[in-house]
């Protein structure tokens, strides 16, 4: 958007030309960064906050866990299916 804009070519013409609307192009043409474009909510405080870090660590170890069991089963599965 901006080299096309930067040339001078309006910005209808290229709304035009990729199928967007002349405000969605105007918006890419004035951003200076990509974090510009991109508009997220603001997010509400939740009352797992606080606790957010150790929930992220317990996901975490928790599902190197399951990993490791579904691995485990499965061998065990196989070795059963295959002596039996």
């Amino acid at each position: 958007m901006h080299a096309l804009t930067r040339t001078g070519r309006s910005h209808s013409s290229v709304a035009r030309e990729f199928g967007l609307d002349r405000r969605t192009v105007r918006k890419y043409a004035r951003a200076r960064t990509w974090q510009e474009v991109m508009r997220r909510p603001p997010r509400k405080p939740s009352t797992l906050d606080p606790y957010l870090d150790y929930l992220q660590q317990r996901w975490a170890r928790d599902s190197t866990a399951r990993r490791s069991c579904t691995r485990n089963s499965r061998a065990r599965a196989t070795s059963a299916t295959t002596s039996g």
